[in-house]
């Protein structure tokens, strides 16, 4: 399974000054369900991580020919 988070300015109210080391699985996101500020969705259109290189010039190549993502 695959996921991202959107997050709004607030979350740093949930991080520490030195938040260089937090594990974000551990604090910040047990504070937000605590809180009630968690939520999730699902989303069953097109999705396709960019985390390196080769993901931009596929992404970039799916741009010229057919992106399955663009609805307009």
């Amino acid at each position: 399974m695959v996921g991202f988070f959107i997050l709004n300015k607030k979350i740093f109210e949930y991080l520490s000054e030195s938040s260089d080391n937090i594990m974000w699985e551990d604090d910040p996101l047990v504070e937000l369900t605590k809180n009630q500020q968690l939520m999730a969705f699902k989303h069953h259109g097109f999705w396709q991580c960019m985390d390196a290189m080769r993901d931009k010039v596929q992404l970039d190549h799916m741009w010229e020919n057919n992106p399955k993502w663009k609805i307009w």
